[in-house]
């Protein structure tokens, strides 16, 4: 297969399966042709730069807020609540996903090419071709000339291969460094080829090595603004850092900068004058941090005009709205329960506690309830994810014990574990025979969906015999630091993001590869990480398929953790908000968004 075509081939065959192979051949060959050229159709107005920066976008309702027969009207400012606060403006110290700081760092960096959900492929951004060889095992990436970040510096191969090698620092607190230390695995496999080229040989191949380039890696930060803070040892070097985190000054090529960030209170972006596909419409951007039925109420009174949502009642409320419109991305084990297999804990004098007090310093492998495989059996089936939907959710969320349900595009077929009390209250005793004590903790948050949630798991754990101690007094970072930090919790209630998209793969490997930083439950099985270079390096629908079977089959096994309802990431807007349109892992863009006057 040339090199060129295998991108789009990919895309066409997930998205063509039962197309005639004539048609499909056809398909992909228009495909390639356009990736290659870094063409695609411009749905949002006048794309106001050169032939050779035009950007790519989609006029399809399923991934946009549509602008057919209306003109853009430019000027005015629009409110987006979101999800949660991102942890800072750089992306190697963001999540970089829809729900963590994804969507607000697209606009102030962009990214090299963007996930079309409508046609299933990657679009150019930055980038003006990303090709591969016939086995996913090496990838070119050419970007668009003319580009320059806002403090002037070039925007070229040079730049790319830095943020390339930053990114698999530990630098990178983000998930993307778990990705391309696994998938890449050393900066010196990521070459320049020419001013505006660059190589990268991956250590493990994949066919979806693009997704990496629509995320937070493909976000790039201007080398000259981060070797302006000087030497990282320095003593100053930590305050110097901190402010920039705040304000990136210069330092993004996005079609917005940073106006201002006050932790806890907004981030408002505004128009950058020298984005490489011409003047964004919208003056300026303020984003706040809502919760999803706040969100539904602001875009009733106005003082929201568009909303990430990702509760179940504020999802159908949403759509219910004749005054607002959306695009959904279905997510896969987006609520679970997080289950401790036991995981390493480096002490430093006696801390963290209490997991550390008393201990040397040192690594330590921490010793849960859940370490024991029949207490992680007799969990899974004790849950029953309807009795949640109904309590909790008011009947109104996707209920599933599966790994990837039905409609997953790639779906293996493969059931989750069925609630069964029986089932569950036998191999509870098994272990109690084995001297298991029949106590287990509970750690949710204090948001009320938890708090009932909570409740919940509480009488479904205690009907089998377990001894339940329920914790849902948290905000959700004291939560986090008991299990990130502290790392003392049997099972938590979570949520993970498995897109329905090319970085599904990616999560698995994010979260519980078992060399992952991001690995929270300390799942470790070669078969595990045997079959996600299996997955990664699938080329069609049939090889990606018999792969998710194996994950889910080893998801089954093992209980890594228990998944009771997949979720819908709704992106809500007026309905006179345009021109919004998304990416993968619930992202979204606003630089060709408007507001009718």
């Amino acid at each position: 297969m040339h090199e060129a075509s295998f991108l789009a081939w990919r895309a066409e065959a997930r998205h063509h399966g039962g197309v005639p192979m004539k048609k499909r051949t056809t398909w992909a060959r228009t495909v390639a042709l356009l990736l290659t050229l870094g063409l695609a159709a411009a749905a949002c107005g006048d794309d106001g730069g050169s032939s050779d920066a035009a950007i790519g976008s989609t006029g399809s309702t399923g991934g946009s807020a549509s602008t057919a027969a209306l003109t853009p009207q430019k000027g005015g400012s629009i409110t987006v609540s979101m999800f949660s606060e991102t942890r800072g403006l750089d992306p190697a110290a963001s999540s970089g996903s829809g729900t963590a700081g994804g969507t607000e760092l697209s606009q102030i960096y962009d990214t090299l090419v963007r996930w079309n959900p409508d046609t299933r492929s990657y679009d150019m951004r930055t980038a003006a071709s990303v090709t591969s060889n016939a086995t996913g095992s090496e990838w070119t990436i050419k970007l668009k000339s003319g580009i320059k970040f806002r403090d002037g510096s070039a925007y070229d191969a040079e730049a790319l291969r830095f943020n390339f090698e930053r990114n698999m620092t530990t630098v990178n607190s983000s998930t993307s460094r778990a990705w391309l230390n696994y998938v890449v695995g050393d900066s010196k496999n990521v070459t320049v080829v020419d001013p505006l080229t660059v190589k990268v040989v991956l250590k493990v191949a994949d066919a979806g090595f693009p997704a990496l380039l629509a995320h937070s890696p493909g976000m790039l930060v201007s080398p000259t603004a981060l070797k302006a803070l000087g030497d990282p040892t320095a003593a100053d070097y930590k305050a110097k850092y901190d402010a920039f985190n705040l304000k990136p000054t210069g330092a993004g090529a996005g079609a917005f900068e940073v106006e201002s960030f006050t932790k806890g209170e907004s981030l408002v972006l505004k128009r950058s004058t020298s984005w490489y596909g011409g003047e964004a419409y919208l003056d300026t951007i303020k984003f706040v941090v809502l919760s999803s039925d706040k969100g539904v109420d602001g875009l009733k009174t106005g003082t929201v005009n568009v909303a990430f949502l990702r509760t179940p009642v504020s999802v159908a409320n949403s759509k219910a709205e004749k005054a607002t419109g959306g695009i959904d991305n279905v997510i896969q084990a987006g609520d679970l329960l997080l289950v401790n297999q036991g995981t390493k804990l480096t002490c430093k004098d006696a801390k963290p506690a209490p997991l550390c007090t008393g201990q040397p310093d040192g690594q330590i492998t921490t010793k849960p309830a859940t370490a024991n495989p029949l207490v992680r059996a007799a969990v899974a089936a004790a849950i029953d994810p309807a009795v949640i939907n109904t309590r909790v959710n008011d009947g109104k969320a996707l209920p599933t014990t599966a790994l990837f349900q039905k409609d997953f595009s790639d779906t293996p077929g493969v059931e989750g574990i069925k609630a069964d009390p029986a089932a569950a209250k036998k191999l509870l005793d098994q272990a109690k025979a084995a001297g298991f004590d029949g106590k287990i903790r509970v750690l949710c948050t204090n948001q009320p969906e938890r708090v009932a949630l909570a409740q919940t798991l509480e009488t479904q754990l205690k009907a089998v015999g377990f001894d339940v101690t329920a914790r849902s007094d948290l905000d959700t970072a004291a939560q986090i630091t008991e299990i990130v930090t502290n790392k003392d919790y049997d099972i938590a209630c979570w949520g993970l993001s498995v897109p329905n998209d090319e970085t599904a793969p990616l999560s698995l490997v994010q979260n519980f590869w078992s060399a992952s930083p991001n690995n929270r439950v300390g799942y470790a099985n070669p078969e595990w990480d045997a079959g996600l270079n299996v997955l990664l390096g699938a080329r069609d629908a049939t090889a990606r398929k018999a792969a998710y079977k194996t994950m889910a089959d080893l998801w089954n096994k093992d209980v890594p953790s228990v998944v009771f309802n997949a979720v819908i990431e709704r992106i809500a807007y007026q309905n006179k908000v345009h021109g919004v349109y998304a990416n993968e892992s619930s992202m979204f863009y606003l630089d060709k968004a408007w507001i009718e006057k």
